[in-house]
């Protein structure tokens, strides 16, 4: 099961990014508890962020996301990444955060990826 976030998403969770301590400019509206009640054949496994309407993102975005990851990777949810313009990808590299397994041209593409 996937879930799909566009780039309006947002996050219970403060990652301490953003302009304070409980203030964060990456947000993802996500019920933690939610996974925990589905029934273990309807739990998510993967959830796809649709960067389509990101332009930019900077050092404070790269370590709330590379948090974000680890987070729920600890709970064996893997996160992708949809159609990141090339300033994006650019700034993952410089940023050192290897998601090349991870970034995709279209959300159907990171979709399909997961359903081989």
């Amino acid at each position: 099961m996937f879930l799909i976030l566009n780039s309006s998403f947002k996050c219970k969770i403060n990652y301490g990014c953003g302009a304070g301590p409980e203030k964060s400019d990456l947000e993802i509206k996500i019920d933690e508890t939610e996974n925990d009640t589905l029934d273990s054949s309807k739990k998510f496994e993967t959830i796809i962020i649709d960067f389509s309407d990101v332009q930019f993102v900077d050092e404070a975005g790269c370590k709330c996301l590379k948090e974000i990851i680890r987070d729920y990777e600890s709970d064996n949810i893997q996160i992708l990444f949809a159609c990141c313009n090339e300033n994006v990808i650019d700034y993952f590299k410089r940023m050192k955060m290897e998601l090349d397994d991870r970034i995709f041209l279209t959300v159907q593409d990171a979709v399909s990826s997961k359903l081989c």
